[in-house]
């Protein structure tokens, strides 16, 4: 399915897909495996979705973007999102679902996450969008000392914006798996594009610094504003 292509190859928006880019297909068993262990907590933990956008995409689906704001009081991970379409009764026209860009979602941190109806889904009249699932964070495996900074956007052109910036570390041990999520905001603060990037290194050591570059296309109107996060691994959660 398009949703387990993304999850399977960390694909926000399947606009910057590349010509020749390798994909990585999930096997069937690892799908149904998923299918028996991703599904929605007994309890649904009362996450805040915000700022969500609907848009139209090239290759003639939906995507749904927006972010999770982890008002829960605990740091959470394997956090995902459902979207589910709905005609003038009430009934279900499609659904669909995915993770959000981060992997640790810490307290009073917000995620983006961007949901793709890989096909035009037949007429909806209204939505729901909610957490499927989300547990508690083993917090000592990830690496939270990184600082984003020096973040600069240039409008390339109606569709397309270059963001740089700088990713520092500014705790007492090397950060590896090192990535920077960003998130761009149209005046009416909605979410209009989400990436995953690695910076030019995503290995950073104590006190060192790297940088990133990236390519954004919004899903709508011109970007208001975006924001970056870094996030990272122990290099000892990292080792086998």
């Amino acid at each position: 399915s398009v949703a387990a292509l993304q999850d399977a190859n960390g694909i926000l928006d399947p606009r910057l897909l590349q010509l020749g880019q390798e994909l990585v297909i999930p096997r069937q068993e690892e799908l149904d495996a998923a299918a028996t262990t991703l599904t929605p907590t007994p309890t649904p933990i009362p996450l805040a979705i915000e700022n969500v956008h609907f848009s139209e995409t090239t290759i003639g689906g939906l995507s749904v973007l927006g972010e999770v704001w982890n008002n829960t009081g605990a740091p959470l991970e394997q956090v995902r999102v459902g979207v589910v379409l709905l005609d003038d009764a009430g009934q279900e026209v499609a659904r669909a679902e995915g993770l959000v860009a981060l992997d640790l979602v810490d307290v009073e941190e917000r995620a983006p996450f961007a949901v793709l109806f890989g096909e035009q889904p037949g007429k909806f009249a209204r939505y729901q969008v909610f957490p499927l699932r989300a547990v508690p964070a083993y917090v000592g495996s990830y690496y939270r000392d990184l600082e984003v900074s020096d973040i600069e956007s240039v409008n390339e052109g109606y569709a397309s914006y270059t963001v740089t910036g700088r990713v520092k570390n500014i705790g007492p041990e090397e950060a590896v798996q090192v990535q920077v999520v960003l998130t761009a905001y149209d005046s009416l603060g909605r979410v209009v594009a989400t990436r995953k990037i690695e910076p030019d290194y995503n290995v950073v050591p104590r006190g060192g610094e790297t940088t990133f570059t990236a390519l954004l296309a919004p899903a709508g109107g011109p970007v208001e504003r975006v924001v970056a996060e870094a996030q990272g691994r122990r290099i000892s959660a990292a080792q086998p």
